[in-house]
């Protein structure tokens, strides 16, 4: 048992006792039961059909009119769907549009090439959607964390000591810098084969403990990730930990610490010497049990960093996965003057973070195509990303080229949507709300502006305009998990726990890499006395996310609904402890 904060044990039990009592006061009331047509909408989603609208419309763009005059409005149609389409489409999207083989369908060289270049475009525009969905999450946690590295792989354990044999070598120390590994074989240990699995960090956890993510616990752990930085700047690494460590840059080994007779956590610094590309780093951890922080940032002096990072691991042909060379360069700039390649380039750029490069990239084509409005458009969007620009003036030459497209296109998709939302920043939510609505409307196939529009609906209180709008939603996606957790929201913040439990449920079955979703279906449940639902969803999260803080405050919750009273205690002082002293949960 631990022993940390002991003069609050006995008021924390009396507090539990006050509120269990109290809950069961409540639970005695009998509850609403679950709407039956709501449960209806369990069914599987069948993607089949919003896939093919959308390959017809890549094919429509690549195959059918690569140089028609009518490409604009193809091209208006197909980021439409890409941006509506659901993750999961568009990745098979991508697959099929890249098995594509536009040269036997056409006779003359022109349209051979341009097709190739439409297709070349279409994958930009997927590449820069897959990064929003899957890296902007991931992008704005290194930055609030200040550079910390969160998505690892790991391997292990090796060894059979419980201090890690740190000065064995292991298989993975033989890892070349450009060395595919293919992931389906792993490292023989002790007649075991040790595969290379996802291991991230969480929610506001801020440290990574290897042996979480295996099983069994003891031995030495390897952890496995690649970053990327502007070439023209200097980085420095930090490591802080109470294990012996072994790290390797790009297959140099650049830190060696054995910590068998010290205690106590310590911070070490690696300075990274920038060599352009992908950067791959392997550290061994000592034991595997220990817990590492590591972060990343540019040296005093030097401008900010802007860090990508990747989990490290691709799809082999036969759909094996492998891990990708360290030094996986971006696309080399276009030889040339084509502003098609340009443009193709710059927005590939753009979605592997290389936003600066970027801006310079689209800014050539657009000089090169002045009356291009998807070239202005993309400018646009990388302008207001871009991080060495001053706040004011990334706004300022972003706005430009919007007022502009707002000229020039006005009846853009993108363009109409980007004026919606500026009405509703400019504190105008009537007028955005029309706007949005109107776009719906005019739009049958979009769901972003319905999805803006349930939102402002509900920030205001508009039941009758929300119910609305996510009646067009859910009518045209009759399973999407977005679409059920706002009207979840709504059904909540009108007071009906209970139809927003059975829409939770039902996007979660749907979706299950939700994790926000999912925090919010168990504090209902708890909310509501349901602790066999509780139970349950609590005991997948924790094997979807091992490790999780919030998790574990939930652990102590169900602890605490269920009348257990000592493991409620207890789940509090170790979520404490791991929130690095934080006594909010105490009081709660």
């Amino acid at each position: 048992m631990p022993t940390t904060f002991p003069m609050r044990r006995g008021a924390l039990i009396a507090a539990a006792a006050s509120a269990l009592l109290l809950g069961t006061v409540l639970r005695a009331a009998e509850r609403a039961p679950e709407r039956p047509e709501l449960e209806a909408l369990t069914s599987p989603h069948e993607a089949r059909g919003e896939l093919d609208a959308l390959c017809r419309a890549l094919l429509d763009v690549v195959i059918k009119r690569p140089a028609s005059r009518a490409a604009s409005l193809a091209w208006i149609q197909l980021e439409q769907r890409l941006v509506d389409s659901s993750a999961e489409v568009r990745r098979l999207a991508r697959q099929r549009l890249q098995a594509l083989a536009p040269d036997t369908a056409f006779a003359g060289a022109a349209d051979r090439d341009r097709a190739l270049a439409n297709r070349d475009r279409a994958l930009a525009l997927l590449a820069h959607l897959e990064a929003q969905a899957g890296a902007y999450e991931q992008a704005q946690a290194l930055q609030d964390r200040r550079g910390l590295v969160r998505r690892w792989l790991v391997v292990g354990p090796f060894g059979v000591s419980p201090n890690g044999d740190h000065e064995r070598v292991f298989p993975p120390e033989r890892l070349g810098a450009d060395t595919p590994l293919d992931l389906a074989r792993g490292f023989d240990e002790r007649g075991r084969s040790r595969r290379w699995r996802p291991a991230e960090i969480a929610g506001i956890e801020d440290r990574l403990v290897p042996a979480g993510f295996l099983e069994p616990t003891n031995g030495s752990a390897y952890l496995l990730t690649h970053l990327r930085w502007r070439s023209d700047r200097r980085a420095q690494l930090r490591i802080t930990s109470g294990a012996s460590l072994r790290l390797w840059c790009n297959g140099v080994r650049a830190l060696e610490v054995d910590r068998a007779r010290a205690w106590g956590p310590r911070t070490y610094t690696v300075d990274l010497v920038p060599e352009g590309g992908w950067q791959r780093l392997l550290l061994k951890v000592s034991p595997a049990n220990a817990a590492v922080t590591v972060t990343i940032a540019g040296v005093q002096g030097s401008p900010r960093l802007e860090i990508t990072e990747r989990p490290a691991l691709a799809t082999a042909p036969g759909g094996r996965a492998r891990l990708l060379p360290a030094r996986a360069a971006l696309p080399e700039r276009p030889d040339g003057n084509d502003a098609d390649a340009l443009f193709a380039t710059g927005v590939e750029w753009f979605a592997a973070g290389a936003i600066p490069d970027a801006v310079g990239l689209l800014s050539d084509a657009l000089e090169r195509r002045p009356g291009d409005p998807w070239i202005r458009l993309w400018l646009a969007r990388a302008l207001s990303r871009t991080p060495h620009l001053g706040a004011q003036r990334r706004r300022s030459e972003a706005e430009r080229h919007w007022q502009t497209l707002q000229q020039q296109a006005p009846d853009l998709y993108p363009v109409r949507l980007h004026t919606a939302l500026a009405l509703k920043d400019e504190g105008k939510p009537v007028e955005a709300f029309r706007a949005l609505a109107a776009l719906a409307r005019d739009v049958p196939d979009a769901i972003a502006p319905l999805r803006e529009a349930v939102s402002l609906a509900v920030a205001h209180r508009w039941w009758r305009e929300a119910q609305d709008m996510l009646a067009r939603w859910r009518a045209r996606r009759p399973a999407s998990a977005a679409a059920l957790v706002a009207a979840a929201r709504v059904a909540e913040q009108r007071g009906n726990p209970h139809d927003a439990m059975a829409l939770l449920t039902t996007a979660w079955r749907h979706d299950r890499s939700d994790r926000a979703n999912a925090l919010a279906l168990l504090r209902l449940a708890l909310a509501a006395g349901d602790t066999g639902r509780a139970q349950t969803l609590l005991a997948s999260c924790e094997r979807a996310w091992p490790g999780a803080l919030e998790f574990r405050y939930q652990r102590a919750r169900l602890a605490l609904a269920q009348g257990d009273l000592e493991t409620s205690c207890t789940a509090w002082e170790e979520a404490a402890e791991r929130g690095g002293g934080m006594v909010e949960p105490w009081l709660q």
